[in-house]
């Protein structure tokens, strides 16, 4: 069985060649004291709400592997919800990973899938795969300028004739504009609110352009005391264009250090941007005005990625071998003499 696999901050992604479905889920694990693992929907909803005894994870920041043990039991349960519940060592996986991971980083998430019940281990770049699910030309001599918004990190690449000509990413994604919403509201009015609560706000704000405050539930830090408070859009929009002013300089770097014949490919057709963030309010227009170029936002912008891994397993099988590579497959007969030759020489 091949199967596709995209590890994200926020969520991971499954799916198997050969079949249109793909399993999402959180990518949260807990774990209680007995060692009693759970991942996915059942984990992410004692994110806030653990009791004693019981601590929630999320074992993957962008694309890194920050708790071992934990991803390898939330790559398992991925791995479960294809294979119906039966784990085998029967699966190829090809599992996408961000530009830039140092070898170490690398071999971790590879270790870590192989830990999970995989046979073989395939690591993809996450903007080929995203550029692949987006329907572009990446075999094509033409250059093309991938943007993929994370929850945890966000890359920009240039891709041509199937590889990457210059790929660069920041640290900053989803889940750090909710951080920086819950600590501004902290900072600014002494008001502890969750990770959760700062994600629905951030989503109410871009929902609802003639809201001015929005209503969240927190603890007051000056009594200790649950209450109930009216955080005003400048608020949230401030968060929101730092996050953006990260994105354009990220965006405007690649674009410098793109070859300048692919810069008019780049006028021609546009930016593609791919992921859960392209959905954010306001950014769009903020990335065309500060690259005065197009930008085009994929269908299915958060699915991309792992449609891309299972476009590139199905163009990867039907591949007709060539000469050069036939002839570095050893053949049985090849090792059969191989291992005549030896006996001889020993003897």
């Amino acid at each position: 069985m091949d199967i596709a696999l995209d590890l994200g901050t926020s969520r991971f992604r499954v799916g198997v060649l050969g079949h249109e479905q793909i399993w999402s889920e959180p990518a949260t694990v807990s774990v209680d004291e007995q060692g009693t693992c759970r991942a996915g929907v059942f984990a992410e909803q004692l994110v806030g709400r653990a009791p004693r005894g019981v601590s929630v994870v999320h074992p993957i920041d962008g694309g890194v592997v920050k708790e071992f043990d934990a991803a390898v039991q939330l790559i398992r349960y991925a791995l479960s919800l294809v294979e119906g519940g039966k784990l085998s060592r029967r699966s190829n996986v090809t599992v996408s990973v961000p530009t830039g991971l140092t070898a170490v980083e690398r071999r971790a998430v590879e270790e870590a899938v192989r830990a999970a019940g995989a046979k073989q281990v395939r690591l993809f770049e996450t903007v080929i795969a995203a550029a692949i699910g987006a329907g572009l030309p990446v075999a094509a001599p033409r250059g093309t300028l991938v943007l993929n918004l994370g929850a945890g990190v966000t890359e920009a690449a240039v891709v041509s004739l199937g590889g990457i000509v210059d790929a660069r990413k920041a640290a900053v994604g989803g889940r750090n504009l909710d951080r920086a919403i819950a600590e501004a509201v902290r900072r600014e009015y002494g008001f502890l609110i969750g990770i959760k609560t700062a994600e629905q706000l951030k989503c109410a704000a871009g929902a609802s352009a003639d809201t001015k405050d929005f209503e969240v539930r927190g603890r007051n830090l000056g009594n200790g005391l649950p209450e109930s408070l009216l955080v005003p859009r400048a608020l949230v929009a401030s968060q929101v264009e730092s996050y953006s002013d990260a994105i354009v300089s990220l965006l405007v770097d690649t674009l410098e250090s793109a070859p300048p014949e692919l810069v008019g490919d780049f006028m021609e057709c546009g930016i593609v941007v791919s992921g859960a963030g392209a959905q954010l309010s306001g950014l769009m227009e903020r990335l065309r005005r500060a690259t005065e170029m197009p930008i085009q936002v994929a269908e299915d912008a958060e699915n991309c990625v792992i449609r891309g891994l299972l476009t590139s397993h199905t163009r990867r099988r039907n591949r007709p071998v060539s000469a050069t590579e036939s002839a570095k497959r050893p053949s049985p007969y090849r090792r059969l003499a191989a291992g005549v030759q030896n006996l001889l020489a020993r003897e």
